[in-house]
């Protein structure tokens, strides 16, 4: 494959009307119209690279129209081979050669323009995907004669009733989502054996999903938003995979306790008060319960092997479990979690990579330097945290988020050999962040509107290329940054900065920012005059 991608390269060219990527082992064409006009009329793009690509690959050609709006013509033969077609809701107007019709196994567009091929439903031999947005009654019935069909997917429509009885391709398909406010029935849902994912989003009208007992090969299933009140058939799903119930009446894990199979579970903006009964599910890799106010300990889930991705955001989250679990957690969120004081229970998660807890009650972090693989920390307006100390060393961490936190101590953090940038945007009770001198792989640092005044022994920093210091009205002096090798942009303007003395020795200085610092003396800022160097701006 990437022999085919370096030909590509030396082949592709790009045009006014027309660019040629490549997505999904397919040469895409992604259509512009041309300056000054609306209209799109054939031939429109390369029809040589186009012959070139598949005499040579025999890849599929796909082309993508979503920048085109009013008439688009696609009958020149360079579209013959054409099998995936996508146009925006600004396209009125759309011709098509029967031979295109024929060949194409993808299409998405929107009710106004499907309209219009309704006629020519015969027509569609090759047909696997139909996408059909703000759809209307007609538009199903002309899904449900497509033999070929395999995936349907609906949006935006106001259907009422779901009949699956007259569809041509019920005994095949595999794939159906619907987003109607307006559903209220499901009908002949049985027929479709061969189902593996099923969606029915935002289908508020609908309470009755029972039929999806039925399904014996269904693997996905998503009802977010609907109003179904009922959900024991779930028990008798033995083969979901992925189960998204997010802002629905469902309360009781108990129905999902014979899932063994489940991987994805979302059931965010609900009513569930304990996931204890998750323990069962041993597959589990991704849980969503976020905004499940009643939630507050998910300490079981530590002991869940697979378990990769926990979002608790916005729960009542008190307890994250003791020391020694989360063996495949890779991410943690309990970002606005108002009763959780201790993320210790992460401590030497082997495999845990990010943590979100901004705007939560964190205060304790102890052990996550012990954390191997822990790239980035976000502790955003956790007013109770006081110390990063915990952290010190930590061998993976790239990024600390920190602004507006009650952070004091940032001691050790130079010793993370992987830290690339820091913030701490209105930290006002940081004064110190020389420990982070000598920091080998640090380039940002944003510390502005914080009470810091020293900053000795960030010129150690050698790949240390942007500080933001605005506002900082304690900091008096920028000296400390004299020689940092590879320093290029300094923000101070509104700060308490007197002195830059030694910024001269900055040889890849090009932007000083120091507006309003009215502690600096004038003199001062001739420190660069009759030093030969690249252009500076000082403000």
């Amino acid at each position: 494959m990437a022999r085919v991608y370096a030909e590509l390269r030396s082949h592709t060219t790009t045009s006014a009307d027309s660019t040629l990527v490549v997505r999904r082992n397919c040469l895409v064409h992604v259509l512009h119209p041309s300056p000054g006009t609306a209209n799109l009329t054939a031939p429109v793009v390369h029809a040589q690279l186009s012959a070139w690509w598949r005499q040579k690959f025999r890849f599929p050609l796909e082309l993508d129209g979503e920048n085109l709006s009013r008439t688009v013509n696609l009958t020149d033969t360079v579209f013959h081979d054409l099998v995936s077609l996508r146009l925006s809701a600004a396209v009125t107007q759309l011709y098509l050669s029967l031979n295109v019709l024929a060949g194409l196994e993808e299409l998405d567009v929107h009710s106004s323009i499907l309209r219009d091929l309704h006629r020519h439903r015969n027509d569609f031999k090759a047909l696997q995907a139909l996408m059909v947005h703000n759809f209307s009654g007609e538009d199903f019935d002309f899904a449900s004669q497509i033999a070929s069909v395999t995936d349907v997917r609906l949006s935006g429509g106001d259907i009422a009733s779901l009949d699956m009885r007259q569809f041509a391709a019920a005994a095949t398909l595999e794939r159906l989502a619907v987003e109607s406010h307006a559903l209220t029935n499901l009908v002949g849902l049985e027929r479709c054996a061969a189902f593996e994912a099923l969606a029915f989003v935002g289908c508020h009208a609908l309470f009755d999903l029972s039929a999806v007992a039925h399904l014996p090969q269904l693997r996905s299933f998503n009802a977010s938003g609907s109003d179904a009140t009922c959900f024991t058939w779930l028990s008798e799903c033995h083969q979901l995979e992925e189960l998204k119930l997010a802002s629905t009446a469902f309360t009781n894990l108990f129905y999902l306790r014979d899932l063994t199979l489940l991987k994805v579970l979302d059931i965010s903006d609900g009513d569930v008060r304990s996931i204890s009964e998750l323990s069962n599910c041993v597959a589990l890799e991704k849980l969503d319960i976020s905004y499940c106010l009643d939630i507050t300990d998910i300490a079981s889930l530590s002991q869940l092997p697979f378990l990769s991705e926990v979002k608790a955001h916005h729960c009542g989250v008190r307890d994250v479990g003791g020391r020694g679990g989360w063996r495949a957690l890779e991410m943690m969120c309990v970002a606005d979690c108002k009763e959780l004081h201790s993320l210790g229970g992460l401590e030497g998660a082997p495999q845990l990579k990010i943590i979100d807890a901004r705007c939560s009650t964190v205060e304790d972090i102890s052990g996550l330097s012990r954390c191997p693989l822990l790239e980035a920390v976000n502790f955003v307006r956790c007013v109770r945290l006081r110390s990063l100390a915990p952290l010190a060393g930590a061998p993976r961490l790239r990024i600390v988020a920190a602004g507006g936190s009650g952070v004091s101590d940032v001691s050790g953090l130079g010793r993370c050999p992987e830290l690339r940038a820091v913030n701490f945007l209105h930290c006002t009770s940081l004064h110190d962040i020389s420990p982070l001198a000598g920091a080998p792989q640090l380039t940002r640092m944003i510390a502005c509107e914080s009470t810091v005044r020293n900053i000795n022994g960030l010129n150690s920093c050698a790949m240390l290329a942007v500080v933001d210091f605005d506002c900082c009205k304690n900091l008096e002096s920028l000296s400390p940054l004299a020689g940092a090798p590879r320093l290029h942009t300094i923000i101070a303007s509104h700060s308490g900065v007197q002195t830059i003395a030694g910024l001269h020795t900055c040889s890849a200085l090009r932007t000083v920012e120091l507006l309003l610092c009215h502690e600096l003396q004038e003199g001062v800022k001739t420190e660069f005059k009759g030093h030969e160097r690249s252009p500076l701006t000082l403000l």
